[in-house]
């Protein structure tokens, strides 16, 4: 009989993926079970990197508190259908059950599902095949007598939409839908219905921390939702249901971990971690986080307060701030040539009268940059106005500082003369001098890691020094136009099919550049270059 926290590793395989199960037992004979999943690695759509982390969060809380737990992390369907199954197998003999999934999910036509890591539905009408719907995960543990509260961290975008067509994305919201809660349950999302989180909110450590210290789960709610608010005001989560009895989470039992083939205590079996005697997390394979240092300023990013602007050591790795060193009227902070004085226009750089020339159509000048391809790009976006040509955001304003959009029929024709719209292989050619786009697909060399992306994002945007300045412009796509300073969306002469072609886009949330293809009728911005 086990009478202290033993983990007994029942289930665990390994794979490349380091996607596996384990079975965390307290005793022989607890009262108490959960179910936590956090999926991370996926194979399609784009990898999130804080899920299997927020998960190794929450089942060490609910050991902590007493709890048998069914742990995966980075389950494909098969293996996210069967864990479920070995889950409901064992409640009817808990008295409490508490469940916890992070990882993508979204809405379709009113219906909520989770993703499993090999999930690549190519439009809606196969979401039902590679997804589950979270109202079939509630009915399979539909036990009215058992109180189960279930934690859902998982309201972000569709990671497929891309693939998608027009008439699918319209049909698309934002987050997940409101759940009805079956008898004797709980539901709490980590935001609300209809409206989405990044990847790096903090409801899976609040919740766990919360868990931890103990305490009744409304009251619970309550106090995790203030600490929420006081960090995102536009993240409130919101329960759902009713539970009888309420779950309570008594004090920090007194317990003596022993766990068995696990030498570094990271909950991660030696078997599968590449690194068994250095703590490490699930998403570095056990191993610990690297010594990255993203803006190259010697000050590495777990310990640098700006890690995406090169700063200063006294400054905790941020940039100086209200300093004009060559006293053009820029600060240094906003001067792309902090040491050179130049005009606002211009970034703050010099003018080369030799790098610019004019466009005989309007009179309009653009300034180029011959870049590390050996081909002239003009580093700024196309302004020539067209029958057809769109303002971004719809504001004719912001034309001067960031371009027209351009339908792709259009912009195949739309460079000056002597100039022309880069291809597909042009601008993959271009932009693997200062990094490599995020890729998925077999054109290209795949590039899907968590960072892929990052560094050409960074040294292709105002936050790098290749001074391409690739431009935030938004776009307009299906009669809806975004704002400026979230996207920056470029045509490259390259079609894919009929109705698509290839794109390469700036995504500020992200903090990544990708190669993607998009419906030919959308506006996107566009660079020309020359020999």
């Amino acid at each position: 009989m086990l009478s202290t926290l033993v983990i007994n590793s029942l289930l665990a395989q390994k794979t490349e993926e380091v996607n596996y199960r384990n079975w965390l037992r307290t005793s022989s004979n607890n009262e108490k079970l959960a179910l936590v999943i956090g999926n991370s690695k996926y194979q399609h759509g784009g990898r999130l990197k804080e899920p299997a982390k927020d998960a190794d969060v929450m089942a060490a809380a609910l050991q902590v508190q007493g709890y048998d737990v069914v742990l995966g992390y980075n389950l494909n369907r098969d293996e996210l259908y069967s864990i479920t199954d070995e889950f409901v197998a064992k409640l009817s003999d808990y008295k409490e059950a508490v469940i916890y999934y992070a990882g993508h999910g979204f809405q379709v036509n009113g219906k909520n599902y989770i993703v499993p890591t090999d999930a690549n539905p190519q439009g809606a009408f196969q979401v039902d095949r590679h997804c589950m719907e979270v109202n079939d995960f509630l009915q399979a543990i539909n036990k009215p007598k058992i109180p189960k509260l279930i934690l859902i961290d998982a309201c972000r975008d569709n990671p497929f939409a891309n693939e998608w067509s027009d008439s699918e994305m319209r049909d698309m919201t934002a987050g997940m839908k409101a759940v009805k809660a079956l008898r004797n349950s709980l539901i709490v999302f980590s935001t609300a219905e209809n409206t989405k989180v990044s990847d790096y909110n903090q409801f899976a450590e609040l919740m766990a921390a919360a868990i931890e210290e103990g305490g009744c789960i409304n009251s619970m709610l309550g106090e995790v939702n203030v600490k929420i608010q006081a960090l995102d005001e536009h993240q409130l989560i919101r329960p759902n249901g009713l539970l009888y009895p309420e779950i309570c989470f008594g004090e920090k039992p007194v317990v003596s971990p022993v766990i068995s083939n696990d030498s570094d205590g990271d909950l991660i079996p030696d078997e599968i971690d590449k690194c068994p005697d250095a703590f490490g997390n699930i998403e570095n394979d056990g191993c610990p986080e690297p010594e990255i240092d993203t803006d190259g300023d010697g000050v590495i990013d777990k310990e640098d307060k700006c890690p995406r602007e090169k700063g200063i050591e006294r400054l905790d790795g941020c940039p100086e701030v209200d300093v004009d060193t060559d006293e053009d009227g820029l600060l240094d902070k906003e001067d792309d040539c902090p040491n050179e004085k130049g005009p606002k226009t211009n970034n703050g750089c010099p003018v080369n009268l030799d790098n610019v020339f004019t466009d005989s159509r309007d009179g309009q000048t653009y300034r180029w940059k011959r870049m590390k391809d050996g081909k002239k790009w003009m580093v700024e976006n196309l302004n020539f106005k067209t029958r057809n040509s769109l303002a971004v955001n719809q504001d004719e304003k912001n034309s001067e500082g960031y371009g027209r959009l351009y339908l792709w029929k259009e912009a195949l024709d739309i460079c000056p003369k002597g100039w022309w719209l880069p291809n597909d292989d042009e601008w993959w050619t271009f932009v693997s001098h200062y990094g490599k786009a995020y890729s998925l697909y077999k054109e290209k060399p795949e590039n899907s890691g968590s960072d892929a992306g990052e560094d050409a994002f960074i040294n292709l945007t105002k936050y790098g020094h290749s001074s391409f300045e690739g431009r935030l412009s938004g776009y307009r796509k299906s009669g809806i136009s975004t704002k400026p300073g979230k996207f920056g969306c470029y045509w490259t002469s390259s079609g894919k099919s009929s109705t698509h072609a290839w794109y390469y886009y700036f995504d500020q949330r992200k903090k990544k550049l990708l190669r993607y293809y998009n419906n030919k009728k959308a506006a996107f911005s566009c660079r020309c270059i020359q020999d």
